[in-house]
C-alpha cells in the first residue's frame, strides 16, 4: 500500500492514514486482549483454589446457573 497519493493536492492519502489508525487501534485492543486473557486465566485459578479449599473444609459449593 503507498502512502502517496498522486491525486491530492498535497499528495496525502486518506485511505492510508486510515489503514495507520486501523492498525494502531488493532494492535492496542490486541495487547489489550491478552492482558484481560492472562486476569481471566488467574482469576479462574483462584476461584478453583478456593473450590477445593471449601470442599476440604466439608463445606459446599454452590452449583453453577
Amino acid at each position: 500500500m503507498k502512502n502517496k497519493c498522486p491525486y491530492s493536492h498535497d499528495g496525502k492519502c486518506d485511505i492510508w492514514v486510515d489503514y495507520e489508525v486501523l492498525r494502531y487501534a488493532q494492535d492496542e485492543s490486541n495487547e489489550l486482549l491478552h492482558s484481560n486473557w492472562s486476569e481471566i486465566v488467574y482469576l479462574l485459578d483462584r476461584v478453583r483454589t478456593l473450590e477445593k479449599y471449601i470442599v476440604s473444609i466439608g463445606g459446599k459449593v454452590p452449583p453453577e446457573e
